[in-house]
């Protein structure tokens, strides 16, 4: 996806169509290919899984897979997308499901379970303080009367 020059990269595998018929993000950035951006004007749209977008079984198009080999090398860019400061490598033979997406790597009930965990720790770490606290309270109030 381009944009004023600038190349930008996503992970988000979800297009829909304008009304040119263009690819486009749910941002509205439009799809990019070698040839430009990627039209398509046929109801039966496909996407093989080496990445080529086949419209009405004609090839139109060929997505671009990209690797950065350092993802610091890439700077979020809002939304979904994300500008690089290094030039990415193509992936020799991508796979590609089409009507498929990638899920989230995070278990929300593993990550609740850790919170919890850590919220459990801090409260037996802030009890142990005030017990602490109370002990030292008592212990300055004993030397103070032994004075």
């Amino acid at each position: 996806m381009k944009s004023a020059d600038v190349t930008y990269y996503t992970r988000d595998g979800q297009f829909d169509r304008d009304s040119d018929g263009r690819l486009v993000t749910g941002d509205g950035m439009v799809l990019q290919s070698s040839a430009g951006d990627v039209t398509v004007s046929g109801a039966n749209l496909t996407v093989s899984q080496d990445g080529t977008i086949l419209d009405q079984g004609e090839p139109v198009a060929r997505l671009t897979i990209a690797d950065f080999g350092d993802a610091k090398s890439l700077q979020p860019a809002g939304g979904n997308v994300f500008t690089a400061a290094t030039s990415p490598q193509d992936v020799a033979s991508p796979t590609i499901r089409q009507g498929m997406l990638e899920t989230s790597n995070v278990s929300q009930a593993d990550e609740m379970i850790s919170i919890m965990g850590a919220l459990r720790g801090a409260q037996s770490g802030q009890q142990m303080m005030q017990v602490y606290d109370e002990l030292m309270d008592r212990a300055t109030a004993a030397f103070g009367q032994a004075a």
